[in-house]
Order: structure tokens, then C-alpha cells, then sequence
């Protein structure tokens, strides 16, 4: 199933930036500051620094992961692989969109089950 989890990366970053709602992932969303790495954190949008981050449950957002979201914000069509993020920042950027829509997206329960299968 990895080009299944691929294709939904891909399209949940590409529907989050025609919503306008790309997450922040140049610099620490609490502290302002620079920040390479951190953790994702999808309530307030974007990247945390560690040193910063309120829950330690969030998924790590490393700098290679930033250069993953611009291309797959660049696509024109989903990738031909997986783009390689861990399952748990493929859950975190649903539930991103899914905060900044105030409720779940209608295929929440069926990309649950198809990703529960991995």
C-alpha cells in the first residue's frame, strides 16, 4: 500500500494549499524562531520546535520532511512512490485539514481503514 499512502499525502497537502491552508514549516509556530526540525503540530499548524513542542505525542518533522511537503505541494499529479513519511505525520496532516475545516473529512473512515491495513 505504499503508493496508496503516497497518493493521500499527496492530495492532502495539495487540498490544504487550495484551501489556504498551507502548515508553516520554516520556523517554530510558538517560539518565531527558525527552527529545521521539530514536531508537526496540526492544532496549531505546522512546525514546533522540540524545545517548545507542548505534547511529546506529536510526529517528528525533520528537515527532510520539509523538502517532502514542497514537492508534493509541486506535484501536478500524485507520486509514482511513496513520498516517505512515517504513518503517524500522514495521520497528523489529516487531522491538520481536519482542524482548520472544524470536522472531519467524509472519507476519514475509509482512508482509516485503508491505512489501518499497513
Amino acid at each position: 500500500m505504499p503508493l496508496f499512502r503516497g497518493f493521500v499525502d499527496c492530495v492532502h497537502m495539495q487540498m490544504m494549499a487550495a484551501l489556504g491552508y498551507t502548515p508553516e514549516l520554516s520556523r517554530c509556530l510558538l517560539t518565531g524562531i527558525d527552527a529545521d526540525e521539530g514536531v508537526f503540530d496540526p492544532t496549531v499548524g505546522g512546525l514546533v520546535a522540540k524545545t517548545a513542542a507542548r505534547s511529546q505525542q506529536h510526529p517528528a518533522f525533520s528537515r527532510e520532511h520539509r523538502t517532502l511537503v514542497g514537492k508534493l505541494l509541486e506535484q501536478q499529479e500524485p507520486p509514482d512512490v511513496d513520498p516517505g513519511f512515517p504513518i503517524e505525520l500522514t495521520r497528523a496532516f489529516r487531522s491538520f485539514v481536519a482542524a482548520r475545516l472544524d470536522h472531519p473529512l467524509r472519507s476519514d473512515a475509509f482512508l482509516n481503514a485503508m491505512l489501518a491495513e499497513q
